[in-house]
């Protein structure tokens, strides 16, 4: 019975996130007239890669892969930057894997400064960096394709827009 209500609670933490960063996924790439996917193939490695991905000219991205619950929405912005600087760098800047993940720890933490919540979205940013240093490298090595991607963040799409846009269909 306690296993169950692990797994139950467990769940909570993964496809909640998961389904939200979807939906920020999917107003990033109408807004940027991409094509939404639900699979990739990462053009340097071959690598077959499952999951939804916005794919823009000689770009793609998928924002937050996974996340906290109540830190998607936060988040997504940084995580689109950092699928731009893994996958055009180091034929674009010549910056390295680390180069991109402190980028994106730095990012993450100036999010922070503007929460209510700060500690608490600190420890998750720190957190999102770890989980990143210990198993972004397949995403690292999935492209390396030169691009004069923006290292400016792209708009946030907030709850208000979602909802917005959902009573307009």
């Amino acid at each position: 019975m306690v296993i169950k209500i692990y797994l139950f609670v467990l769940s909570l933490f993964l496809v909640q996130p998961l389904l939200a960063s979807d939906d920020f996924l999917q107003f990033s790439c109408d807004k940027n007239a991409g094509e939404l996917v639900s699979e990739l193939v990462c053009p340097n490695s071959g690598e077959k890669r499952k999951g939804s991905f916005c794919i823009v000219e000689n770009s793609f991205y998928n924002g937050c892969t996974a996340s906290v619950t109540g830190y998607g929405e936060l988040f997504f912005d940084s995580c689109v930057l950092h699928d731009h600087c893994y996958h055009h760098e180091p034929a674009s800047n010549g910056k390295s894997k680390n180069d991109c993940d402190i980028a994106f720890y730095e990012n993450l933490k100036q999010v922070c400064k503007t929460t209510f919540w700060k500690k608490a979205c600190d420890k998750v940013a720190k957190s999102s960096y770890k989980a990143l240093k210990a198993f972004g490298e397949s995403s690292w090595s999935c492209s390396n394709t030169q691009s004069q991607y923006s290292t400016e963040l792209p708009t946030i799409p907030t709850t208000e827009d979602l909802i917005s846009e959902a009573t307009i269909l």
